[in-house]
């Protein structure tokens, strides 16, 4: 009886964490492990604007995700880790124009560009969307990135266009 006690509190604790790390970075859940990183440095990527073909793109913020134990499992044996990069992109033209995540790119520390991931579209707020002149839409793009990144790069690729907005770890 007291083991099952003690694992349904264990449980519970583990969806405490889950959902406190899923309220933000700001709470340092940076590495699903309840403590910030070793620098200790809480600073998220600074909001960056730029022009890319029919959109202004605005960079809003970058968080590492918490993910299901057997999910983080296998990404840490790849030696990977999520992360949820958020957007705002309005449409400046004066046609209906379509933003969608596979419009986005990224690199890690000069890496090859990777796409991105499919495996968290159902715990984002995704990036899709047909937008009229002068609409708005506000979304992520989740990507798996290599653990011990410094640098990350993502680039957005539209109406023959590119922007890159770059971003060092914060954490």
């Amino acid at each position: 009886m007291n083991e099952r006690l003690i694992s349904r509190r264990s449980a519970l604790k583990g969806i405490a964490m889950l959902s406190f790390c899923a309220a933000g970075m700001s709470l340092g859940c940076a590495q699903g492990n309840g403590q910030s990183g070793a620098s200790g440095k809480t600073d998220e990527p600074k909001v960056q604007v730029q022009s890319v073909g029919p959109f202004e793109v605005t960079l809003l913020n970058a968080r590492m995700m918490s993910v299901p134990g057997d999910v983080m499992s296998y990404l840490s044996g790849e030696g990977k880790a999520p992360i949820a990069v958020k957007f705002s992109v309005k449409n400046t033209s004066s046609s209906q124009e379509v933003i969608s995540l596979f419009d986005f790119s990224a690199s890690v520390d000069g890496s090859a560009q990777m796409e991105p991931s499919l495996f968290w579209v159902d715990q984002i707020v995704q990036l899709n969307g047909w937008l009229a002149q002068g609409e708005s839409i506000t979304g992520e793009v989740g990507f798996d990135i290599p653990k011990d990144w410094k640098t990350m790069k993502v680039t957005l690729s539209s109406g023959g266009q590119k922007g890159s907005f770059q971003f060092d770890r914060w954490f």
